[in-house]
């Protein structure tokens, strides 16, 4: 279904997805324009999200962006589990809510904070709405509006199955400031990994808590879309991330390479 229920005027479109409806920019370049093309964004990452997480339990996403993938996490989690969902992009944040209450998920707190290794203030940057920009891609600092910045350990969550970043390369500042979060409850980790430079360091960081990392390389389009789309809208196309669990003599990982090095890198130079 492509069903636009909101008059075709401003930055904003309501579209059908395979998740239920969506808010979405439409001059959001990348998944803006894969919900609105293709009625769903990156299904493999939502589908080994949702696959890993069961009822009842907590999640925390850092870097909810527009809530494509907070959506299909909240409903898997269920009304007796709960996600923390962090957004510091001012408008993302006011879409990401949107969404959230379009599909009447009161199990989801939404957080309008930046998130890394200390309390302090930052630097959002922000871009014009009606301009096409990746908005999934904006970094901290620079210029922009002055925005809080807090740490997952000051949550003191009394639980956590489940920690997400997506932060444009500040993956290993949070994990910095989730260190007794993830001493205390150990949870799964999953992370962006696609700066090669930064790469060896967030690796020796997440593998010094004792756990296993593997790659995952999602398709921006799975090939099967909820729009059925004829013709391919971003062909191969793919997320650098890692998939991250606590060693034990239990745990497995089926169909994802592991990362055997500092220095391994899953993509052609």
């Amino acid at each position: 279904m492509t069903d636009t229920y909101l008059p075709e005027f401003g930055f904003n479109q309501l579209a059908m997805t395979r998740h239920g409806p969506m808010l979405v920019n439409r001059y959001d370049t990348y998944v803006g324009a894969s919900v609105i093309r293709l009625g769903e964004y990156s299904r493999d990452e939502a589908d080994l999200l949702t696959q890993v997480l069961h009822p009842g339990q907590v999640a925390v996403e850092v870097g909810a962006n527009m809530g494509t993938l907070s959506v299909p996490m909240a409903q898997r989690l269920g009304p007796d589990g709960r996600l923390y969902a962090f957004e510091p992009q001012r408008l993302m944040f006011q879409t990401l809510c949107a969404n959230i209450a379009l599909n009447s998920l009161a199990n989801v707190l939404a957080l309008p904070y930046a998130v890394g290794e200390s309390q302090r203030d930052v630097l959002v940057p922000e871009t014009a709405p009606e301009q096409f920009t990746n908005f999934g891609a904006i970094a901290l600092g620079g210029t922009g509006a002055r925005t809080r910045q807090v740490t997952i350990d000051e949550y003191d969550l009394p639980a956590c199955h489940l920690l997400k970043i997506d932060v444009e390369g500040a993956e290993a500042a949070v994990i910095r400031g989730a260190v007794q979060t993830i001493l205390r409850h150990r949870p799964m980790l999953y992370v962006e990994n696609d700066r090669r430079h930064l790469s060896p360091a967030l690796i020796q960081l997440i593998g010094s808590f004792g756990y296993g990392l593997f790659w995952h390389l999602p398709r921006l389009e799975s090939g099967d879309d909820f729009n059925q789309t004829a013709e391919p809208v971003f062909p191969g196309y793919v997320s650098v991330n890692m998939f991250c669990v606590p060693i034990n003599p239990g745990a497995k990982v089926q169909g994802l390479a592991p990362v055997t090095s500092l220095h391994d890198w899953p993509v052609p130079v």
